[in-house]
């Protein structure tokens, strides 16, 4: 093989870095969007990394700084076909690793998050799960098509709280909440996990920017939704990324179809690529798994078989957590196979 450089990544490569695979996830990447790339990589708490050879880029890694600066969390990373089961992009994420931790002496602790085939992965001693959400992967659909679907069904479902920044900032960095709802300290935002403190509000302001519905009683949430609109490469396509916090069915169905009327309504004449991430209850109930898809499908919200294949029967993501001075080699950054 021909030698391997690796180096910090610029905002201005921003074509190099999409050529590594210019139709990732069925168009729905998350960095193929120029605006959005250079947004990730002029962020002071974000690192990215790419592996090129001969001035050709080959591999793209990213990292982001969290938790007050205690925590490095793998974000992005994708590898030219060319190069592929040839473990540069894992020497990339130990070179960016090594390079951060040089440089930020309070990190103690690695994190990311990946996808698998069923609920139950075997982890790497030392390593610890720290979240689960089962996703539900759809076809792309217009705006206009959602807002009619959606509309057709308003009249079944009682109306949700869009919570304002006050309430927003209060609701994401609750400890409380995040246990209560999320079994964890942790919330799902997208492809980030962050723990539930003010340290993160910025990042997640700057990053994720969630539309936020919440079930009130008496001023107390008993289900929440987190909506997260983003721009792919072609300006007519946009990804939106729900997370569910209720272990309800019915909440689910309500949440879901409300997040899904504001996305179709905010982005008219656009295409939404649609991802939906549920508590992982509703994979041990078959049944409320099976009434929410039959749910989605009235929104026409139909079930990417192709690319949940690509992770496997039953997806989910996950999170992993380890002590990132004591596996400094990253060996345990790998996720085994399920049983």
């Amino acid at each position: 093989m021909d030698e391997i450089t690796f180096r910090r990544a610029t905002a201005d490569e921003y074509e190099a870095v999409h050529n590594i695979n210019t139709n990732l996830f069925n168009g729905g990447d998350l960095i193929s969007n120029k605006q959005r790339y250079q947004h990730h990589l002029t962020r002071p708490y974000n690192y990215a990394y790419i592996a090129e050879i001969e001035g050709r880029v080959i591999s793209f890694c990213m990292f982001t700084i969290q938790d007050g600066g205690t925590t490095l969390f793998g974000r992005f990373w994708r590898t030219h076909s060319d190069y592929g089961r040839q473990n540069i992009n894992f020497r990339l994420n130990q070179y960016g690793v090594k390079d951060i931790v040089s440089h930020h002496s309070g990190i103690v602790k690695g994190r990311y998050m990946t996808a698998i085939s069923g609920l139950h992965p075997n982890l790497p001693p030392k390593t610890s799960l720290i979240n689960t959400r089962p996703m539900l992967i759809h076809e792309i659909i217009t705006a206009k098509t959602l807002v009619q679907k959606c509309q057709q069904q308003t009249d079944k479902y009682f109306p949700l709280t869009t919570l304002d920044e006050r309430q927003k900032r209060q609701l994401l960095t609750s400890p409380e909440t995040s246990w209560k709802f999320a079994g964890t300290d942790h919330l799902i935002m997208d492809s980030q996990v962050y723990k539930a403190i003010s340290d993160n509000y910025k990042l997640i302001k700057e990053t994720e920017d969630p539309y936020v519905l919440a079930e009130l009683s008496q001023d107390e949430v008993q289900s929440f939704s987190l909506g997260i609109q983003m721009p792919l490469k072609q300006q007519c396509m946009f990804a939106y990324k729900m997370e569910i916090y209720t272990k309800s069915e019915e909440q689910a169905k309500n949440h879901i179809q409300q997040q899904a009327l504001h996305a179709a309504q905010s982005l008219p004449d656009k295409h939404l690529y649609v991802v939906i991430r549920l508590d992982a209850a509703f994979t041990e109930q078959s049944s409320e798994r099976a009434a929410i898809t039959e749910h989605l499908s009235k929104l026409g919200l139909r079930y990417n078989y192709e690319n949940a294949a690509r992770i496997g029967k039953d997806p989910h993501r996950i999170t992993v957590e380890w002590n990132i001075r004591d596996t400094a080699d990253m060996k345990r950054f790998r996720v085994q196979k399920i049983s």
